[in-house]
């Protein structure tokens, strides 16, 4: 059954934009509680570079899958929000959760896997062709195996992004929460496509005056990601 609540561009993204009035104190504390966390491990990992390379990798290799679980925790305060629920920084430690965070670190590599995999392979397979065939194999094999890639990454990534709202919110399986974002996106990648340039766009303007308005647009694209699973997400199933 999909969710019969309205989905177009303008509705989504002028609701989000008027649901950030109450969030950002929240949003903000747990942005910067993740900022606290990512500078801690950066400079473990910058001792860690004074004895070895190997160890600095692997210590930045933590760090992004440290903010990746973070980041669901404030997806998730995003959705409660945009619920009419309360939100705190306190919501973060939903990610702690033993069970969960194994679920996640599942969804994240199912995430890598679907959507990452097939346009590496689609690109490594235009490199080798740009690389080993002549210029009309470049122009007539390549290139288009690039543009294949990219389209495909962006496709799939966009089938997809309601997973991490599944996996919080109605405490899906990870296999389960990718099939339902796959069956709540159907028929609206195109406008997941332009809510999301036209987020690209709100951060860049907001950047002009020396990142003031950040204030409002960071907080906003998390409100923006529960606006859009709200309306988009299938019922949780009594």
């Amino acid at each position: 059954m999909q969710h019969t609540t309205p989905f177009s561009i303008c509705n989504t993204i002028s609701t989000a934009w008027h649901n950030v009035r109450g969030s950002k104190g929240s949003l903000w504390a747990a942005i910067f509680i993740i900022a606290l966390i990512t500078v801690a491990i950066y400079l473990v990992g910058f001792v860690f570079g004074l004895f070895s390379h190997r160890l600095a990798h692997a210590v930045g290799f933590i760090d992004a899958i440290i903010k990746n679980i973070l980041t669901f925790g404030i997806l998730y305060m995003g959705i409660q929000h945009v619920k009419g629920l309360p939100i705190s920084f306190r919501m973060l430690g939903r990610v702690l959760n033993s069970s969960r965070l194994i679920n996640i670190v599942c969804l994240l590599i199912l995430l890598f896997l679907i959507g990452t995999i097939p346009s590496l392979i689609l690109g490594g397979l235009a490199h080798y062709v740009h690389i080993h065939g002549g210029m009309i194999a470049h122009v007539f094999i390549s290139l288009p195996l690039y543009c294949i890639a990219a389209i495909l990454l962006i496709y799939l990534s966009l089938r997809m992004t309601l997973a991490p709202g599944y996996l919080m919110d109605q405490q899906l399986e990870p296999w389960a929460a990718v099939k339902a974002s796959f069956a709540s996106t159907k028929g609206h990648v195109w406008s997941l496509f332009w809510i999301n340039v036209v987020n690209v766009l709100i951060l860049i303007i907001a950047a002009i005056p020396i990142f003031i308005g950040w204030i409002w647009a960071i907080p906003y694209l998390f409100v923006c990601y529960g606006t859009i699973y709200n309306k988009l997400a299938i019922p949780e199933k009594p």
